[in-house]
């Protein structure tokens, strides 16, 4: 009896934790500590790291600016804090948005099985929505991507996992590179902070949804 209640201890224990659960620590991530959690004011710049997400094409939307903050932090002290720029309201505008992507070395081989995605708190203002896609290339820049997966979520409330149906790219061809980036859109100008990236062979996380003993 003793030991069952133990173990009904134990398994609380994980559920309880499980929310706050960071895969940067997880071996299986292809970014660094830092680029997944954003700890130093390195993790955060244009040359050598996370980036805003400049208009790619004549026309593009603009997509805000992103800085590292010390603090706000999911699971470790800092974050990378967003404000959204407001490229006017729908159908003739985009809306206001954050966005940012990272493009790295990965080898990706036919048959790869890549999970991605982050966390996102959405801290002032109201987003709408947040969605992740992780891109493959054969390019250090990742331009010319040649394959994609994509999530989004529909409801954010504190922080809240994008790509929270755990989707994954199951890679056909082979590359070079990876790409992720996380966007979250919406209606008038608001504040977001992103922590715990990920990107991997296989990273599709188990929850512990129920269990019973007999």
């Amino acid at each position: 009896m003793a030991k069952r209640i133990l173990f009904v201890m134990s398994c609380m224990a994980l559920v309880s934790a499980g929310p706050v659960f960071s895969q940067c620590a997880d071996p299986t991530n292809m970014l660094s500590s830092d680029y997944c959690g954003f700890d130093t004011a390195g993790s955060v710049d244009e040359t050598t790291g996370w980036w805003n997400m400049v208009p790619e094409l004549p026309g593009d939307p603009l997509w805000g600016t992103v800085v590292h903050s010390a603090a706000g932090g999911r699971t470790s002290p800092g974050s990378m804090a967003g404000t959204s720029f407001d490229n006017g309201p729908p159908p003739m505008g985009w809306g206001s948005l954050i966005g940012v992507r990272y493009c790295f070395p990965a080898v990706v081989n036919p048959g790869d099985q890549i999970g991605f995605g982050a966390w996102v708190n959405v801290t002032t203002g109201m987003a709408t929505h947040c969605e992740t896609v992780v891109f493959s290339s054969s390019s250090p820049t990742c331009a010319g991507s040649w394959e994609q997966a994509f999530s989004s979520n529909a409801a954010l409330s504190g922080w809240s996992k994008v790509n929270s149906t755990d989707a994954i790219l199951s890679a056909t061809v082979a590359a070079t590179h990876l790409e992720l980036r996380v966007a979250c859109y919406g209606m008038a100008e608001f504040t977001a902070s992103f922590d715990d990236a990920y990107v991997g062979l296989n990273m599709v996380p188990v929850q512990l949804q129920s269990f019973s003993i007999e």
